[in-house]
């Protein structure tokens, strides 16, 4: 089933087991780009757990969307006085921002390894020039 919007021009495709929303930056208006740390989402709870109330007992994986309204507001909705959290959005943004740190910490990691480097080839010029002595 395809939901458009004829105002936003944005759609959304919904089959058992799979949403697809529109995402063509031509139909956006970027305000800021969202940084989320390695260390929030790190400190987001993650835990099975069973609804309150179903007999059925039927065991879920998720998180908490009390959580997350802290952290990515923009992914918690309200119904019924109750907390929803689109889990495919907060997914997205951590997987992104996770991607940003380790690209961070490969180029940091290079430019210790050429420091490194550098200073054994120093030392080992010093002691080279002691031992000559």
């Amino acid at each position: 089933m395809y939901v458009y919007n004829i105002n936003t021009k944005a759609w959304a495709k919904m089959v058992p087991g799979e949403v697809t929303e529109s995402s063509d930056m031509r139909i956006k208006n970027v305000i800021e780009d969202k940084h989320i740390s390695a260390e929030q989402i790190a400190d987001a709870p993650s835990f099975t757990y069973n609804i309150i109330g179903d007999t059925s007992n039927k065991v879920f994986v998720g998180t908490s969307a009390q959580y997350w309204q802290n952290v990515l507001p923009e992914t918690v909705s309200e119904e019924n006085e109750y907390l929803g959290l689109d889990y495919s959005k907060v997914a997205t943004v951590s997987v992104i921002n996770l991607a940003k740190e380790v690209v961070t910490l490969k180029q940091e990691k290079v430019t210790l390894v050429e420091r490194i480097e550098a200073l054994e080839a120093r030392l080992q010029l010093i002691e080279n020039q002691l031992n000559a002595q």
